[in-house]
């Protein structure tokens, strides 16, 4: 049997050729082997995927608000009348046309001919008043004329016109004619005489100027503008008052009636009963406001102190309908948020389960500390963007129309109001969860399905949603990207779900 002849290994070892072959098989299968085992020994991260695609964004500014009523009808009622029947009860829903309440106006004739009298007390106190203007005209007309021609006396005897001896023509010819009589027309002495006789005649004739000018001085004819503008619209107001309760008659002849849609806010008088006169807050005929209000308002003042007391017929509001069309949701803005909100933009209002359009319609000139009620509710509750307004004491008050009002809104509950503040049209978008901010810059992680990882990329964005971000760079659309980052490195080995 042949023996067969191993190979010398140490042949081999030591042959270059050799080695310059094994170490590359060598290194190779270590790089494998190395893949393989983190292939198979690391666990990859669970990951879903998006793509980058082409959309609509719209970006909204978010608060709460305070449903309110901008649109009231207060229906007045004077004391006395009374009440046939009331139809309707606090937050009732009515619609234009509806009858609400019915009357008995024979109580009302009695008001009719006060409200009379009181327009011809008014036209007699104007008309004396025009009158004794006239009269002070008159007497001041007469006084001007008498001075005047005074002066004129005076200045014909002061002024001279070149014959030596200081006097007029006219002058002269009185003097001589006073020596004449005299029999002295020669006598120096006597012609001094005369005129010392007629310096003393110009002294008089200026106190008599002086004591006219002083009575004059009295004679204020401007006194009267403002009391007769007084009584003017003291009697306009009379008249409209008179013609106001002739009309309120035929109104409650026929009974109140709804002005429009809308639900019932307060109902202040009741079956069976007379009206009892309750003051509205809004109205206030008080002294101190009237003084407030400033001088060039003095007569219309003056006109409300005259007309205050004029008759005893008590008018207030015995019903009030807040009209649908006037709803509104109040709320406010902190300094930073108020540059980006502006009157006209479109909003959305969410009150329980349902949505209304609105639109941003008031926003106040100026800011208000914490006193208003619906502007510290806002505060507290809203939110916003920036929430700049959070810490402030301050906040500018502002309302949002809204435009299809039904009877499911309550005035006074609160309500979430999103306010569009910028919208793109056909731009690429991403998931908002996709995109990760780090150290003030923004990324997403696409996904490089050759190796099944992760690659962070740097992007730029735009506006946003609730829901997408637009990009500005960075990707391209049908892009590839891990929606949640949580976790994630760059080189991470990822798995789709």
């Amino acid at each position: 049997m042949q023996k067969i002849k191993m190979p010398n290994i140490k042949v081999f070892i030591k042959n270059k050729k050799f080695w310059k072959i094994f170490i590359p098989i060598i290194l190779v299968l270590v790089v494998i082997g190395l893949a393989l085992y983190a292939k198979f020994s690391v666990k990859p991260i669970s990951v879903t995927t998006a793509k980058v695609t082409k959309g609509d964004i719209k970006q909204y500014y978010e608060t709460t608000g305070t449903i309110s009523s901008g649109a009231q009808d207060k229906y007045y009622l004077y004391e006395g009348v009374m009440v046939k029947e009331v139809k309707v009860k606090v937050g009732e829903k009515v619609k234009k046309g509806d009858l609400l309440a019915t009357f008995d106006t024979s109580s009302l004739t009695s008001i009719i001919k006060e409200k009379k009298e009181a327009v011809d007390i008014a036209q007699k106190n104007y008309n004396d008043a025009v009158a004794d203007k006239e009269d002070t005209l008159k007497r001041a007309e007469e006084l001007d004329n008498r001075i005047e021609s005074l002066k004129k006396q005076q200045a014909e005897v002061e002024n001279s016109n070149g014959n030596g001896n200081g006097l007029t023509q006219d002058q002269a010819d009185a003097l001589r004619d006073y020596l004449d009589n005299n029999g002295n027309t020669q006598d120096p002495e006597a012609v001094q005489s005369a005129l010392n006789a007629m310096q003393n005649s110009s002294q008089s004739i200026g106190s008599q100027i002086q004591m006219l000018e002083t009575e004059r001085a009295m004679v204020n004819t401007g006194q009267y503008d403002s009391v007769i503008k007084a009584y003017k619209q003291t009697l306009d107001a009379a008249k409209e008052d008179y013609n106001e309760a002739l009309n309120e008659k035929k109104v409650l002849d026929e009974g109140w009636t709804a002005s429009e849609d809308g639900k019932i806010g307060n109902v202040n008088i009741k079956s069976g009963e007379k009206y009892v006169y309750t003051p509205d807050e809004s109205e206030s005929n008080s002294l101190q406001s009237m003084l407030m209000s400033g001088s060039d308002n003095m007569s219309g003042s003056l006109a409300s102190m005259l007309t205050q007391n004029s008759d005893t017929a008590k008018k207030g509001v015995g019903l009030v309908l807040d009209k649908y069309e006037g709803y509104q949701v109040s709320f406010s803005l902190g300094k930073y948020d108020a540059q980006i909100i502006k009157v006209g933009m479109p909003a959305v209002l969410q009150y329980t389960d349902y949505e209304y359009e609105a639109e941003v319609d008031y926003m106040s000139p100026y800011a208000s500390g914490g006193s208003d009620l619906s502007s510290m509710v806002s505060g507290m509750m809203g939110g916003g963007m920036s929430n700049s307004g959070g810490g402030s004491s301050n906040a500018l008050l502002c309302t949002a129309k809204i435009k299809n009002p039904d009877d499911i809104l309550i005035v006074g509950f609160d309500s979430k109001l999103s306010i569009l503040t910028s919208e793109k049209m056909d731009v690429l978008t991403i998931p908002v969860e996709s995109l990760v901010i780090d150290e003030g810059k923004k990324y997403v992680f696409l996904y490089d399905e050759a190796s099944s990882t992760a690659v962070k990329k740097e992007v730029e964005v735009g506006i946003s949603s609730d829901k997408f971000y637009e990009v500005i760079s960075g990707l391209s659309e049908n892009d590839t990207i891990i929606v949640n980052t949580a976790k994630l490195t760059d080189g991470a080995v990822v798995e789709v779900k």
